[in-house]
């Protein structure tokens, strides 16, 4: 390893290190991590009364209720077309002794941290654990973890699925929650995936804001930079990158 990306991996290695060691639990309602929510004063959003009923009627409609709890099964989004072409959100079951495991999981999140540069499992399984406390840490471990597969769209749906933050709070939404969710769907529509209920989070982002299209050419540039950051981070530690994406979408 030479010598300037001997320095990158220390500098890396102490950012994670400090977060972790400053860390403090986040509310679940504190606002999003500033590059995707930080949104200019003319996009400033919110929820008026007259939209928020129809949209959770909306949403509800479209919801199937989550399975009961019975240690054996939890709950998941699942997307789907309907018959009238329209993205729906369903929940659907998962077995706890289906979900993804590893050998990580066993790490100290400091061993996890030297580790996280340039491995890609150990940035999610890090990830993952910080979301609950620091989630902006988090999802930069999440996107280093992506970046780190080639644009792997799977680690950034888990997290989005496991997302701290409901997307709704007493029927009032979490504008935090929705404009990740939403960032993050796109992020992977432009890796290619199209089964990610885009169109679901982009309905949600426009009843909620009083400038939507500003807000959504917010977020998706927003997006695409996390694309440009994603191939910067494999250039850097591989030497080379593979992820697509189409910066014009």
């Amino acid at each position: 390893m030479d010598a300037k990306k001997t320095v990158t991996v220390c500098v890396f290695v102490a950012a994670i290190a400090a977060a972790l060691f400053f860390n403090q639990p986040a509310s679940k309602t504190a606002g999003v991590e500033e590059r995707i929510t930080a949104l200019p004063p003319q996009a400033e959003v919110q929820s008026p009364a007259s939209k928020q009923s129809a949209m959770v009627s909306s949403l509800a409609g479209e919801q199937q209720q989550p399975m009961s709890a019975d240690n054996s099964c939890e709950a998941e989004p699942y997307y789907s077309v309907n018959d009238k072409g329209a993205t729906v959100m369903t929940m659907q079951c998962s077995k706890p002794q289906l979900q993804k495991t590893h050998s990580y999981d066993a790490y100290s999140n400091e061993a996890l941290a030297t580790l996280a540069y340039g491995d890609a499992d150990a940035a999610e399984v890090l990830g993952m654990r910080l979301r609950e406390h620091n989630k902006k840490v988090a999802l930069s471990l999440i996107i280093r973890s992506s970046a780190l597969s080639g644009g792997s769209t799977e680690v950034l749906k888990r997290y989005a699925n496991s997302y701290p933050v409901p997307a709704f709070v007493d029927g009032e939404p979490v504008l935090d929650s929705i404009h990740t969710r939403y960032v993050l769907s796109a992020v992977a529509e432009l890796l290619g995936d199209t089964n990610v209920g885009l169109d679901v989070w982009e309905q949600t982002v426009r009843e909620t804001s009083l400038a939507p299209e500003v807000t959504i050419a917010f977020l998706r540039g927003k997006a695409r930079d996390i694309v440009d950051e994603m191939r910067r981070i494999e250039q850097e530690v591989v030497g080379h990158t593979t992820i697509a994406g189409d910066h014009d979408a």
